[in-house]
């Protein structure tokens, strides 16, 4: 037997895809010549492309024993090793391939891709950079070397390299696809979506830059196009999981919540074991408030991985949607400590710490957050709001930089407008502060608008008459004894930034009240009630409907709060809803906050609101809405049949026990001294009043608007219908 001429005979058949063949004349040279090397080698391959990992790298070692510096088997052994997963194995190897042939672009190459694996990024970045010295044309290794320098925060270095890389093979999807993302880092959106686009031309199924385009439009805010990509991409896919939840988190970045839990219940369907889709969906659904469904879907992803950090992540957000900030805490600690790098954890802990009022523990959570992060500059915002007062010039200047070198009206760069303007209001930098306001709000105004998130002050002021109109004495006269009689809901309702947060946490702070924070359940009752035009809805309204929809919310309000007294809803929106508040609790009572109506605006503009108030953009927006907002309660206070009172903000700050007491009387509850330390509520805020109410009584923000007024003509002449003493709030 001529057992070269037999290996040269199977590696023939090798080639040629006829493995069974080349395997059984392999076998037999091994069964005649064990030490063969060549034979050890090829049936060490052959082994490897079968699977058959662990006798694949046995054949090859013993190759490699019979011929040590054997450079193809050494080869093939590394990238064996790295198919197997033992990485640390397969580096040792390739460096010993180099070692023989250090001139060898490819080896680099592959060496750089296994360090990768092993989150050894700049080991990587230098071997792939050598792959590229050594062959200047080398595509594959520019490309590569472009995703580990993205990887590594490097995204001009990235850019560059991708740019090579497409010179060179301008029809490799590959390269389109890590320049896209190159350029998504470099904050050039519209210059990635054109790569993306490109790699799609290169590959017409290239499932990734879609996604890809639709996460790059989302960020730019233009959510229709992304959804528009997205549904294309489920159009040629349909029955990809995947898919389905990128769309369904873009949709839910827009705030359309139920069309996003739509995408992650087909999601589900789909793939029934998809711990991803599970987590999204409980997520959407506690932002709808759909507490228990939440819980339904979380349980689910509990089976799939209990340990898993976006399992925790899931609990956190249901839980802080019911205002339990203690347990939301405990879950963003576990997420934290499954996986460490996990920015979206520590930022969601740093704002659970922060509602319940650790603002230090909060600070220190944001800062890794931004340690891990750099460019996440939102992080500032969400610091400024714990109170944090002293920053560094070089802060301050890594903020400007992003903003100078940003492409896009991203949501990054709106947050880091209205953290500056907050760093240097602290400063008392108070022109420079409000130029990073008025841009932040301009920004935040486009966005919405994007989004088809108007706001018309002329529709506000046409509601306002129209209720004013219908909504009279005799119309609730007519109504008399509609709804349920409970004495348990309590309003708070007015401006926003008129203090409502804080009269929430006086009265919260009571043992037989619970804080019950912002609920959307008027509107949905509204909606429920068929409330489109509430003028028109009122006037159609049913007496069992409507004792229906208060039975069954005062059951809500039991369940979360089975013992208390009293329990507050301060939604300040629910303003427009008094009317079906008065029908559905006859016994309620109502709180109206007022406030020198040019500090609540100016605080208004001044906060990155970010969930709405489109009005909170524009300064004559602001004057016009709180004109109609006062307009609408002074008619309630004349026509409403409930117990009603007004609490004016700068009363309370002169005489925080004189208007406390007022309060809890006005609630028919005995008084009880821990309502003068509401600082110390154990409710957990969610409001942008957050820092503020955790703090003793301060009057800082009396007149606040005195040091802005040269930038407030367009606030002032729209509050010039508003009476003087209306001015002053007292």
């Amino acid at each position: 037997m001529n057992s070269n001429r037999d290996v040269q005979t199977a590696l023939l058949h090798h080639q040629a895809g006829r493995l069974d063949l080349a395997e059984n004349i392999y076998r037999k040279v091994l069964a005649s010549d064990p030490n063969h090397s060549d034979a050890l080698h090829l049936m060490g391959a052959i082994a490897g492309q079968r699977g058959r990992f662990e006798e694949g790298i046995e054949l090859l070692q013993k190759a490699i024993s019979v011929q040590p510096n054997y450079f193809q088997a050494i080869r093939n052994l590394a990238a064996l090793l790295a198919q197997a997963g033992r990485y640390e194995d397969s580096v040792s190897m390739f460096r010993k391939a180099i070692e023989l042939v250090p001139e060898d672009a490819a080896l680099h190459n592959d060496l750089g891709t296994v360090l990768e694996r092993l989150d050894r990024t700049d080991e990587a970045i230098a071997m792939f950079t050598t792959a590229a010295e050594l062959d200047p044309i080398f595509a594959d290794a520019l490309k590569n070397l472009c995703h580990a320098l993205r990887k590594n925060g490097m995204a001009a270095e990235a850019v560059e390299a991708g740019s090579k890389a497409i010179t060179i093979a301008p029809s490799s999807a590959d390269a389109r696809f890590e320049l896209g993302k190159a350029l998504v880092a470099a904050r050039r959106p519209q210059d990635a979506l054109q790569e993306f686009r490109e790699a799609i031309r290169c590959k017409p199924d290239y499932m990734a830059a879609f996604e890809e385009i639709g996460k790059t439009f989302a960020q730019m805010q233009k959510f229709d196009e992304a959804v528009a990509v997205m549904q294309r991409a489920i159009e040629l896919q349909p029955d990809q999981a995947g898919l389905h939840i990128i769309l369904g988190s873009i949709l839910g970045g827009a705030e359309r919540h139920l069309d996003a839990l739509l995408q992650f219940r087909e999601a589900v369907r789909i793939k029934p074991d998809s711990l991803e889709a599970h987590v999204n969906a409980a997520i959407a659904l506690a932002k709808l408030k759909r507490f228990e469904e939440a819980l339904e879907h979380h349980i689910r992803a509990a089976a799939i991985d209990a340990n898993a950090a976006i399992t925790h992540e899931a609990a956190a957000e249901i839980a802080m949607g019911q205002l339990d900030a203690k347990t939301a805490v405990e879950h963003y600690r576990d997420a934290c400590a499954a996986d460490p790098t996990l920015v979206s954890s520590l930022t969601g802990l740093g704002l659970a710490l922060r509602s319940s009022g650790k603002f230090d523990e909060a600070q220190a959570a944001f800062r890794k957050a931004l340690q891990l992060d750099p460019s996440l500059v939102s992080i500032y915002d969400n610091m400024v709001r714990t109170g944090m007062r002293l920053f560094a010039d070089s802060e301050i200047e890594q903020l400007t930089r992003v903003l100078k070198e940003a492409e896009a009206e991203a949501e990054e760069q709106v947050a880091a407008e209205f953290a500056l303007g907050k760093i240097l209001d602290e400063k008392e930098r108070f022109d420079e502060a409000f130029q990073h306001y008025a841009i932040g709000n301009l920004m935040q105004r486009k966005r919405r608008e994007a989004r088809g998130n108007y706001y018309d002050p002329g529709k506000y002021r046409e509601m306002v008459d129209q209720m004013i109109e219908t909504l009279t004495p005799a119309y609730f006269a007519e109504r008399r004894g509609w709804g349920d009689p409970s004495e348990l809901p309590v309003f708070i309702v007015g401006m926003p930034r008129s203090g409502t947060t804080l009269a929430h946490q006086i009265v919260a702070s009571h043992p037989q009240v619970h804080g019950g924070g912002e609920r959307g359940d008027m509107r949905k009752i509204a909606g429920f009630l068929g409330g489109g035009d509430l003028r028109e809805a009122a006037l159609s309204w049913k007496k069992s409907p409507v004792a229906e929809a208060a039975l069954k919310q005062i059951q809500e309000y039991r369940k979360i709060a089975p013992s208390a007294a009293r329990f507050v809803d301060k939604m300040p929106n629910n303003v427009v809803f008094c009317a079906i508040i008065a029908l559905l609790f006859p016994q309620a009572r109502i709180i109206f906050c007022r406030r020198d109506p040019r500090d609540t605006c100016l605080s208004c503009y001044f906060q990155n609101f970010p969930d709405g108030l489109p009005f909170a953009t524009d300064l004559t927006h602001c004057g016009l809405h709180n004109v109609e907002t006062y307009r609408l309660m002074d008619h309630w206070l004349q026509a409403l049949p409930l117990r009603m009172m007004e609490l004016h903000y700068e009363s309370v700050v002169d005489d925080l026990e004189g208007q406390a007491r007022r309060l809890i009387d006005f609630l028919g509850l005995p008084w009880d001294p821990a309502c003068l330390e509401f600082q110390k509520a154990k409710t957990a805020v969610l409001t942008c009043s957050v820092w503020q109410v955790r703090q003793p009584i301060y009057n800082s923000s009396v007149g606040r608007w005195r040091k802005y007024e040269s930038h407030l003509g367009p606030l002032l002449k729209a509050l010039e219908t508003l009476p003087k003493d209306g001015l002053t709030a007292d």
